[in-house]
This record gives C-alpha cells, sequence and structure tokens, in this order.
C-alpha cells in the first residue's frame, strides 16, 4: 500500500525565482509555441504534452495568481471536482514570490465520487498539474491503480525518482519552452523504458478496452464488454481495477456521466442527455448521477459555477 501521509517533505534551496513560473504570469505568450496551448484563463494556462505522450498525459495545466484584482474568487469558496477515472500529479511551488524556491507533490488517484478543494488561485502559490488520461497514471508509474482510487499521498512517496527528476526540472528551467520540452523527453524515456521492460510491471493491453468503451457501448453490461473484447469479466475487472483503479463497471459509470456533462447547458432537457448517453430511463440515469455527482442532476443544474470538470481527459473516448 502506498504512503498514508499526505504532508511533504519540502525540497528547499537557495536559488533565485526560476524564470518559467515569472514568464507565464507575466502572460507573455511568445514564450510558448501556439501548437503548445489548448486554452487559457486568469488563473489557468492548459498545455498540450508531445503528440506521443497523449495515451497517458492529457494536458498540463499551471494555475497562478492573477495580475488583475484579487479575490474576485473568495478564497473560501469550495469548488467541486467532478470525478474523471484519471488522476493527476500536482506540484505547489511556494517560492514563487521570491527566492527559496521548493516543490511539493501530491499523486491524486483516479476518482470515482467527487471531490471538494478550495478555490484559492489568487492566495495559492503557483501549481504545477501533470494531468492523466485514463489509464495514464499506471503507465507511467506502474503502481497498481486501485491502491490510489479516490486517495491522494505524496508524489515522492509513491514513485520518488520520478519525483526527484520532475522536481529538479521545475526548479532548474529557465523558460517555459525549456521546461516543456524537458518534461515530455523525462516522460517519454520513463515510458519506453516500461515498454522495453525495464521496470517491474508490464503494460498491459488497454487499447482493446479504450475501443469498446467508445460512446456508442457505454450501456453494455461488464459481461458484454468483456465479451466485446475478448477477456472473461473477472480477467477485465483485474486489469482495470490494476490500470484503471476501479472495475468495468464503474469505469463505464464514471464516461457515462462525463459524457452527460460535455454536454449538459443551463436549462437542458435532461431526460434528452440521458438518453444520448446510453441511459434507457431516467430513474438509472438519477441514480448513477447522485451515486457519482452525490447530487441528482437537477440540483447540479442550478449550481454548475461551483463544479469543475475536467475538459481535456475523454477527448480520445467521449467526442
Amino acid at each position: 500500500m502506498i504512503g498514508k501521509s499526505l504532508n511533504e517533505i519540502p525540497y528547499k534551496d537557495d536559488i533565485p525565482l526560476n524564470h518559467w513560473t515569472e514568464k507565464l504570469y507575466l502572460y507573455t505568450p511568445s514564450e510558448l509555441p501556439q501548437r503548445r496551448i489548448l486554452s487559457r484563463t486568469r488563473n489557468h494556462l492548459y498545455l498540450r504534452p508531445h503528440p506521443d505522450l497523449s495515451g497517458c498525459v492529457a494536458h498540463y495545466t499551471v494555475t497562478f495568481p492573477s495580475l488583475g484584482p484579487h479575490n474576485l474568487i473568495p478564497e473560501s469558496r469550495r469548488l467541486t471536482l467532478m470525478p474523471d477515472a484519471s488522476g493527476c500529479f500536482v506540484f505547489d511551488i511556494p517560492g514563487f514570490a521570491g527566492g527559496g524556491l521548493s516543490v511539493h507533490g501530491r499523486f491524486w488517484g483516479a476518482t470515482t465520487v467527487t471531490a471538494a478543494v478550495s478555490g484559492d488561485f489568487d492566495t495559492a502559490p503557483v501549481r504545477f498539474f501533470i494531468e492523466f488520461v485514463p489509464g495514464g497514471a499506471h503507465s507511467l508509474t506502474g503502481i497498481p491503480m486501485r491502491e490510489l482510487t479516490d486517495r491522494c499521498v505524496s508524489v515522492e512517496s509513491a514513485t520518488p525518482a520520478l519525483f526527484r527528476d520532475i522536481r529538479d526540472i521545475l526548479l532548474s528551467a529557465s523558460s517555459p519552452e525549456v521546461l516543456f520540452g524537458r518534461l515530455d523527453t523525462l516522460l517519454l524515456r520513463v515510458l519506453r523504458e516500461r515498454k522495453n521492460g525495464c521496470t517491474p510491471f508490464r503494460l498491459p493491453d488497454f487499447s482493446r478496452i479504450a475501443e469498446a468503451l467508445s460512446p456508442g457501448k457505454l450501456a453494455l453490461s461488464s459481461g458484454k464488454l468483456a465479451a466485446a473484447i475478448g477477456y472473461s469479466e473477472r480477467h477485465l475487472n483485474r486489469l482495470c481495477n490494476s490500470v484503471l483503479g476501479m472495475g468495468i463497471k464503474k469505469y463505464a459509470e464514471v464516461l457515462r456521466i462525463n459524457r452527460v456533462l460535455t454536454l449538459v447547458r443551463p436549462g437542458a432537457d435532461l431526460t434528452a442527455l440521458a438518453h444520448e448517453a446510453g441511459y434507457y430511463d431516467q430513474s438509472h440515469f438519477n441514480h448513477d448521477f447522485r451515486s457519482i455527482c452525490g447530487m441528482n442532476p437537477g440540483e447540479y443544474l442550478s449550481s454548475m459555477s461551483v463544479f469543475y470538470r475536467e475538459k481535456y481527459k475523454f477527448q480520445h473516448i467521449i467526442p
């Protein structure tokens, strides 16, 4: 079992403010090729990884204080993160305000239920995220994801060598382009070593599972999903628990709800959305929505602004 503590042991060094954070904070688009940028908000920058990482990493994200008036989002406000069945690395960089940089890393496992976090973007340190696609964290680390489902541990305790390598890049990169180039190179090397059998873990063949879970098949039972890709239901669930952190039935439910969330708008026809996502009756849809989101669809529609839904993790599965 992965370590229990969520506390980090900070790495400190007497080095100046590293320039990649400063340049992103000052909104200098010339520091990055446009092909890198997915989108930008007042506090977020979403960036594409190298194309060869697309089966593992959905995107990089940097969050930072805004240059405009602070506290437009009250720090006391809670944001509810919708489940993503994927997980991420989150690195806090408290030294951004000047000198004495440190890096604190958290490893969020795949989520099957909502999680509440503080909307503290204007008062928190710069944060750097490596956001995984479903199964991507296992591909990179080899850790059985069932150990981390709906949990958060330190990156350092879970994968010490990878933490040190990422930490050193975050501390030393002189520009955003250098930062993301070096991260791409590191993650590609780690994936290549695992594929070549240089670690104790072997990558399972996950491509057939992803294909079987295309939107038109999300309503299949777990037994039919297993038969569609040539596995026994027991073997498929064992594989999914290791790679995804959940059984195939729960994974299909999370995907179906995320399919609905990509379509929902204020005033939306929930019955029509449920049918489009593969539900044949409203009661089944309401049951799954409440079990995953903690509320019924109507309650979600009335308070959408306090939810954060991942935009990019399911693009290869949900159009």
